[in-house]
């Protein structure tokens, strides 16, 4: 009883990964991080498209009408952004915004959410979402690849029953015909390593 009991933290720690990998907050994570590059890329091509084009017509009081709806807009962007890291991680953000003017006086709220600093920093993340969302889909893109690429090594050396394999990444004297080959036995030690490094 004692040694089961003693052992078994042990064994979960093991199975930390595995844990991890059969929770629906990884995967709701992950898909978050993937989409976030498209979504950052649209934020910021819209936002430099309508506020240069805005800016441009303020002289011909258009570009007033153009600020006005894209300051609506990107404050939807931003509540998105809120109900998104609510899906995916589980937090619920509060809303930062001031109360606006009852009423239907539409100048008045255009007013009062000018003056909200939150809708300028709904501003400053939307812009900056294009380059933290262009890190977090190459970080994820390289590491997923190379966990895939660790994790399949060894059934990708059983497969090859010749003895050897190639190694693309260094370039020693040739053991055999047809390229630069390295021995079998050296990959194996190499890519139980990995796994071993993967599944701690």
């Amino acid at each position: 009883m004692n040694g089961t009991v003693g052992t078994t933290p042990s064994r979960l720690r093991r199975l930390g990964p595995v844990r991890l990998a059969g929770e629906s907050p990884t995967w709701r994570s992950a898909a978050y991080l993937l989409l976030h590059f498209p979504l950052g890329l649209a934020y910021f091509i819209s936002l430099v498209v309508l506020l240069s084009v805005s800016a441009g017509t303020v002289i011909i009081w258009v570009g007033v009408l153009g600020l006005a709806l894209t300051m609506i807009l990107w404050r939807g962007a931003a509540m998105l952004e809120r109900r998104l890291v609510r899906l995916a991680f589980g937090v619920e953000v509060p809303s930062p915004y001031r109360t606006l003017p009852q009423g239907g006086n539409p100048f008045k709220k255009w007013k009062a959410m000018a003056v909200d600093p939150a809708t300028w920093k709904d501003l400053v993340y939307l812009l900056l979402a294009f380059p933290i969302g262009v890190a977090e889909f190459t970080m994820s893109v390289v590491l997923w690849s190379a966990s895939l690429a660790l994790i399949t090594m060894p059934v990708s050396i059983i497969w090859q029953q010749a003895g050897f394999i190639r190694c693309a990444v260094w370039r020693p004297r040739p053991w055999g015909r047809g390229g630069n080959v390295a021995p079998s036995w050296k990959c194996r030690w190499w890519s139980l390593a990995c796994s071993y490094a993967v599944s701690s």
